[in-house]
């Protein structure tokens, strides 16, 4: 009966691993019968290859995420420098941030062709007053919805990435279900305690703007920073004023 041998086999290094001499597992070269003819364990080129390409994407991931951490640090150090202070506004001074992406969308738009991208007449503050009058209703035929169509659009256009979609495998009844998921939590919350209350109970959750923005149209208002859905969601349930937290410059 014929019995299996283990044979010693260096890989380039001073430890020393045992393998059977019949593994499957490991690309061996040809094996003597002789007493210590086993030959060294030898990788393919492609197979060196891969590998040094794996370590130069693990450093350049992990270099990567070192100086986003480093400017994560020093963008806050610097946002805590600027001026800030708490101030009660219109609604209607303020404006979504323009880029020149958002002109192929305008159709979805309250005002249209002639908006300038005041929050009021955002897809998502359209959104909320429809919420309001037909309820979960809402929920029977979003992916038609403007709210959710401009979000798609801008994304398999631009790639903008408006509402968290992140990849197309998303797919637009998830997408458009959990963004419009979303929305509505906000609408309750705020309808029931109010802007800052309830769920939401925190100067966290201020709506940050940035004073004296031009709009596309020449007006000159408030140019939100964060807080586009609360303040979509004021705008839609009717307030005329809301507490935000006003930069200097940003």
């Amino acid at each position: 009966m014929h019995r299996r041998r283990t044979v010693k086999i260096t890989i380039n290094t001073t430890k020393k691993v045992l393998f059977r001499s019949k593994t499957k597992k490991v690309k061996v070269t040809a094996l003597s019968k002789g007493k210590n003819n086993a030959k060294k364990l030898k990788f393919t080129k492609e197979e060196n290859k891969k590998k040094e390409e794996k370590l130069v994407r693990f450093k350049r991931k992990k270099e990567k995420s070192r100086i986003r951490f480093l400017n994560r640090k020093e963008r806050k150090k610097h946002q805590s420098l600027i001026p800030k202070s708490v101030k009660i506004l219109d609604t209607e001074s303020l404006y979504y941030p323009y880029k020149p992406w958002m002109d192929d969308f305008k159709k979805y738009w309250r005002t249209g062709e002639n908006t300038s991208f005041q929050i009021c007449d955002s897809p998502w503050a359209i959104f909320v007053e429809d919420y309001i009058q037909i309820g979960d209703k809402i929920l029977n035929n979003l992916k038609d919805h403007d709210v959710f169509r401009w979000g798609w659009e801008a994304y398999e256009k631009h790639k903008i990435n408006i509402d968290n979609i992140k990849s197309k495998k998303m797919g637009k009844s998830k997408y458009s279900s959990k963004s419009a998921n979303r929305m509505i939590r906000i609408t309750n919350s705020i309808k029931k305690y109010g802007y800052c209350e309830g769920e939401y109970k925190s100067d966290e959750y201020l709506i940050n703007v940035v004073k004296n923005y031009k709009a596309p149209n020449g007006e000159i208002g408030y140019k939100l920073l964060w807080g586009n859905r609360r303040s979509a969601v004021c705008c839609g349930i009717g307030m005329k004023e809301v507490k935000v937290r006003c930069w200097e410059h940003y």
